[in-house]
């Protein structure tokens, strides 16, 4: 029993590496939207996530809360700045 548990956490661990994505990426993240930090309830899986601040042209730290929100949404810091810091 502890070998399958361990082997479930493992599996829980790499596949959205795997799959190249993290819960709560929208599919075509954008920068410009005002930050959103959406909302918790059932079904949700809060998690900490960047947005991207236009006005300070700097990539931000949030709590979402794992349902709706908006599309300037990150999963990391580094993918943040890397489509929407403006160079220069």
């Amino acid at each position: 029993m502890k070998i399958l548990s361990i082997a479930i956490l493992i599996v829980a661990t790499i596949m959205p590496n795997i799959q190249g994505q993290c819960a709560g990426r929208p599919w075509n993240p954008a920068c410009y939207p005002p930050r959103n930090n959406g909302h918790g309830g059932a079904g949700c899986s809060p998690r900490s996530m960047w947005w991207y601040d236009h006005g300070a042209n700097s990539c931000k730290r949030m709590w979402y809360g794992g349902c709706g929100g908006n599309r300037n949404r990150w999963c990391s810091k580094a993918e943040c700045e890397r489509y929407c810091l403006r160079r220069g």
